[in-house]
């Protein structure tokens, strides 16, 4: 009997899902590139076409990243909302026995629900559907900022790309009046 094992994570690769601790080496992945990514204040035309290439596959990760984890927190956000609606019901319907004598107000009963979502596990995990929803967020805010630094920068080399072009045309613009030298000396009359 062999036993085989996963390969190393590689945070360079675009996958489904994340433990905690892949993502943490994602989102130190993605600070590494993106500190990467240095824009001079005068690139070169070489240095523009470099960059854009470096930005366009890292954009293009980080969106499928984020199409992922954005899937991820609509689920949990979605399933958080049915069930405190589910137990809402529950309650309403069939309190526990700690509750049948009492008469619980809205406020009363949002509480509970909370306290027994809070306090069950979901999705075959050891953590809670509130937790996942705050960890599906808090990748989803990574993403987003990830993806609009990386458009930032993409605007940046599109600004130092139309300078260049218009430096460029000027410098090859030739004057299109000829200046004639005048003899003031001869015919000149005022």
């Amino acid at each position: 009997m062999t036993t085989t094992t996963a390969p190393p994570f590689d945070p360079s690769t675009v996958v489904r899902g994340y433990t905690s601790a892949q993502w943490t080496m994602k989102e130190d992945w993605y600070a590494a590139e993106l500190n990467k990514i240095q824009i001079s204040d005068s690139p070169s035309i070489v240095d523009i076409q470099q960059t854009a290439v470096q930005i366009d596959v890292l954009l293009s990760m980080a969106r499928l990243d984020y199409a992922f984890v954005n899937q991820r927190y609509d689920l949990y956000s979605m399933q958080l909302k049915i069930e405190e609606k589910r137990q809402f019901v529950d309650l309403k319907l069939q309190p526990p026995s700690q509750y049948s004598g009492l008469k619980l107000t809205v406020d009363d009963m949002k509480g509970v629900v909370a306290s027994v979502i809070n306090t069950t596990p979901w999705d075959n995990t050891s953590r809670t559907l509130y937790e996942l929803v705050q960890m599906s967020s808090t990748r989803n805010i990574f993403m987003e900022a990830v993806i609009k630094v990386l458009q930032d920068k993409k605007d940046l080399l599109i600004t130092h790309s139309g300078m260049l072009k218009i430096e460029s045309s000027m410098s090859s613009m030739q004057p299109n009046v000829t200046p004639t030298p005048r003899n003031f000396g001869q015919d000149s009359q005022y």
